[in-house]
Formats: structure tokens, sequence, C-alpha cells
């Protein structure tokens, strides 16, 4: 039986370089960083307090940032991909880490209580019932909490039910807004760089917290094409797996996290993968872990494919961290470029892969992209321009 063909028709971000594919895209390519300073009273004792947050949208103790970030990429996917038709025949999948919980934590802080009204903000399907109330879409609606896999389970599930003839479209991806609470248990598990995260550096100590929402518009291809769509890029297949090891530590020999790459690559030439997008934290177990399982899994391959870390750039936004990923690779595949990973200037000795230093041409052929979460929630894409 023939696989149905899942294409993406249309994507769209709010990232830290701003609202839309448009800024995104220009920061990507001009390398630039998008860190400053959390600025909050209860992270003012916080040892590391950079972070890479969105400015341009503001909100008010009734409205949650999660949310507003959703709505405003979803937009943008849906209007670049005209309009499917979204109903009963249409699903919404959403990864999430934390949910609402920038909204949570500003009621609590101004107000020291919650009513139970408030506590609608404490679901984290929320984003995803808000997406489907805006679209009219009553087809299937799911949430995803996997930490920062959360984006590539949504996306990659959406594409499964799209396989199973459940639904025809489908706007996936992930989300996750600023969270006090969270910077504050990254520092207390020194988790964060003080001087800025260099995935796969040598000289690299943890990562730097972000925020942000990418989503996209998914269809099988027939319906694209019958809609007089020119696809962008298409799903190819996916890898999931679990350590079931630790909440925190990845488990040593990576064969969980291996087996979710290979998953992916089934039926693949290795030969033909041109580009990986790295989990890329910066930390120095989860850096050195992801090296070894490409290693593992790529062979000799492993050190001749160009390998780049978006968090270098925009951080780490947890669950919208992978969703995001996958939007700077079809960016990247769309326009025939890979962006650089920077403030890595020195790769660890012991990480044999081919980290790009600066921005290069980027050849037809796959591209992997990883995710490998708390909890060993492991979820890795494949992807190839249409």
């Amino acid at each position: 039986m023939t696989k149905t063909r899942v294409i993406v028709s249309g994507f769209g971000v709010v990232t830290p370089y701003g609202i839309g594919i448009n800024k995104f895209k220009k920061g990507l390519f001009n390398n630039s960083p998008t860190f400053s300073k959390f600025k909050h009273k209860y992270v003012e004792s916080c040892e590391v307090q950079e972070a890479a947050l969105v400015n341009e949208i503001e909100t008010d103790t009734t409205e949650s940032l999660a949310i507003k970030m959703a709505l405003i990429a979803v937009k943008e996917a849906v209007d670049n991909a005209k309009k499917p038709l979204l109903s009963d025949s249409a699903g919404v999948f959403v990864g999430t880490g934390v949910g609402c919980i920038d909204a949570i934590e500003e009621l609590f802080f101004n107000n020291n209580s919650l009513s139970d009204f408030d506590y609608r903000f404490g679901v984290v399907g929320n984003i995803a019932n808000a997406i489907a109330q805006e679209y009219g879409i009553s087809g299937q609606v799911s949430t995803f909490s996997t930490g920062c896999s959360s984006g590539n389970y949504a996306i990659a599930s959406a594409m499964s039910s799209i396989q199973l003839g459940k639904i025809d479209v489908a706007i996936c991806g992930g989300v996750d807004p600023r969270s006090v609470i969270a910077i504050n248990c990254f520092n207390r598990l020194g988790g964060l760089d003080k001087n800025g995260i260099k995935p796969f550096d040598k000289n690299r100590n943890g990562t730097t917290i972000a925020e942000g929402s990418a989503f996209l518009v998914l269809e099988n291809l027939e319906n694209a094409l019958a809609r007089n769509i020119n696809p962008i890029v298409e799903l190819i297949n996916y890898g999931f797996s679990c350590d079931a090891y630790n909440p925190t530590v990845p488990e040593p020999t990576g064969e969980q996290a291996s087996l979710s790459i290979k998953k992916a690559l089934e039926g693949i030439d290795l030969s033909q993968i041109s580009s990986i997008f790295a989990h890329g934290t910066g930390t120095k177990l989860n850096d050195a872990f992801e090296a070894k399982c490409l290693k593992d899994v790529l062979g000799k391959y492993s050190s001749n494919v160009p390998v780049t870390a978006l968090k270098s750039l925009i951080g780490h936004s947890g669950g919208a961290s992978s969703a995001m990923t996958v939007c700077s690779a079809i960016v990247c595949l769309t326009e025939n470029i890979i962006y650089a990973t920077i403030s890595t200037k020195d790769i660890d000795d012991n990480i044999d892969l081919k980290v790009v230093f600066k921005n290069e041409n980027l050849n037809s052929g796959y591209s992997l992209i990883n995710a490998f979460a708390f909890g060993g929630n492991n979820a890795v894409l494949l992807l190839k321009k249409y």
C-alpha cells in the first residue's frame, strides 16, 4: 500500500526576531543574535538573566502571550497556504512545554491569588482549543507536552493522522512563552551559560532561555494539488522513542535516541542526507549525547553532513523549539542556504560533526531535524524540498 504523501503548504512564526517569516529569514541569514536581559523582579536574583524574548506583542492580565503568539503564527501559515478548507476534515496539533504559564505567573504575582476563571490558563489544551475555535475546526484537536520535543511530536502526529486518512489538513506546531519559573529552575539546575549558548563548543556550559511560536499547515499532496498549491517541502518520515531513564539526564548509551533517528531514516540512502538541524542545546551532556547518536547512526556520513543549531541564534524556546527548527529548515531548503551556528568557535575534540560556522550553500537532499527532550522524549523528523 502506497503511503499518502504529506506536504507543507504554509508556515508562520513569531520569534525573537519579530513577527513573521521575513524577519525570521533575515535574522537567520544575517546570523543576528537575539539575546537580552529578562527583566522581572523575580528574575533579579538569578545568576543568569539572559534570554531571547519576543518584544512585538503586548498582553494584559486577561490574556496569555502563548495563545497570542500561536494565533499570530497560525494566521501567517493559513494565509500562506491560501486558506485551505478547515472544518471536520481538519485537525489541530499543538506542542507546548509550559502552556499558558505566563498568564498564571502574572496573575499570581499581581494578585497573589487566582480565581476559578483564571485557572483556565492552567489547561495546556487551551492553546489548541483557541486555534480550533478561531478557525471552526471540529476534527481532531490534540496537545502534546513532551518538553522540547513537543513541536516535533505535534507535527509528526499530524502527518500520521493525514496518512491514516483521518483528516486532510492539519495546523500543527509548537509554542512556549517566557516563564519566570522556567528561568529560575534552569538556573537552579545549572543549565544556563552566563557567557551565552555555544552549541558543540568545547567551552559550552549551558543553554539560553527563549520564547516563540512556529506553525505549519500540512496537507495530503493530492488535496494540495487540487487547490493549485505549490508544495513547499514534503514530510518524509519521523521517529519517536523514550529513554525511560531520568527526568533531566540523557541515557548514556544513546540507544533510544539513536533509534528515533533510525526510524526517521528508514529506507533512506544515508549519502542523500544534505543537512542536519541539531537539537544543539549548548549543554555539556546533551551536545555530546547528540553527537554520539548521530555518529552511531550515520557512521562516516556524520562528519560530512553540514550541521547547524538554531538555538545559537534564538535560544531555547522549549516546546516551540523543534517546530521553530523545522521552520528554519524550510527557509533553508527554499533558499538553498544553511545558516551558521554562531558563538561556536572551537568544536569539542570528542564531537565529530561538521558544524556550520558561516552560511553555506545547501545541496538538495534530505534534512534531519532532531529533538531530544527532558524525560528522554525523542522525536526526529525527515524533510525534503518538494
